[in-house]
């Protein structure tokens, strides 16, 4: 599991697909962590998750929900009406998560 936004989602430009396989664990479904991790940026980005960030990064709470929390597939074709994920349920749990 990767446990830190460096230099995954701080990088300007693309990023090989590579990279993610060095930080993942053998056997991992880098794409899914690819993915997972597109979804925390774009949430700390929107400030939903400012609470949480330590240093700019992530505290571990955050990783941990997002290991497990369900996020829609993007399949290709698919046109998805209203939201993909649900920001407040996510939010609620990460709080959760850290008090524990």
């Amino acid at each position: 599991m990767v446990r830190s936004f460096e230099p995954l989602l701080e990088q300007q430009g693309s990023i090989s697909i590579k990279l993610y396989k060095r930080a993942c664990s053998p056997g991992a479904n880098v794409m899914a962590v690819w993915y997972r991790l597109s979804i925390l940026k774009l949430l700390c980005q929107q400030g939903h998750l400012s609470a949480w960030l330590h240093d700019d990064e992530p505290i571990e709470a955050v990783f941990r929900v997002a290991a497990t929390f369900p996020m829609p597939s993007m399949e290709p074709g698919v046109v998805r009406q209203g939201p993909s994920l649900d920001v407040p349920e996510f939010v609620r749990q990460v709080e959760e998560s850290a008090k524990a």
